[in-house]
């Protein structure tokens, strides 16, 4: 191979890694900052973290990302159903308090994930993403509601 080539191929790849850190670090769910150039962290809790949280703290509001077929073939006590295809649209007038507590599940945590990151970039600061979703709290013996 030329030196030319392997420059060539070297750069490509130096550009690619930049790019792909330069995505993961504005993608991260874990850390965004408001307008004022706060920080707030999401939280992630398991499912029995998560049940004593909302225990704890009757005021937070449970969000449940997933469509509304799954949302009525189970969900937990008192959850929301905003679906994650049309969250940004619907956060502003369902979840008007952007300083409440949300704990906010999907079906295995993947969509839950995307979710909070949303929530977050739109200024909402007290998150908490359940890890594993409805099927892990189910796993665990938790207890959920069907309408």
């Amino acid at each position: 191979m030329k030196a030319t080539s392997r420059r060539r191929a070297l750069i490509y790849v130096s550009a690619a890694v930049i790019l792909v850190a330069a995505g993961y670090l504005a993608l991260r769910p874990d850390v965004g900052a408001d307008a004022g150039g706060t920080t707030h962290a999401i939280q992630y809790l398991g499912p029995t973290a998560a049940q004593e949280f909302l225990q704890t703290d009757p005021k937070a509001v449970l969000v449940d990302v997933r469509t509304p077929a799954e949302f009525q073939s189970g969900h937990l006590q008192g959850a929301m159903n905003l679906e994650l295809d049309r969250l940004e649209g619907l956060a502003a007038q369902a979840l008007p308090n952007k300083d409440a507590h949300l704990v906010v599940y999907c079906h295995s945590g993947n969509r839950s994930s995307f979710a909070v990151t949303i929530l977050q970039r739109m200024g909402y600061t007290h998150l908490v993403d359940v890890t594993g979703g409805i099927a892990a709290w189910e796993q665990q013996g938790l207890p959920v509601v069907q309408d």
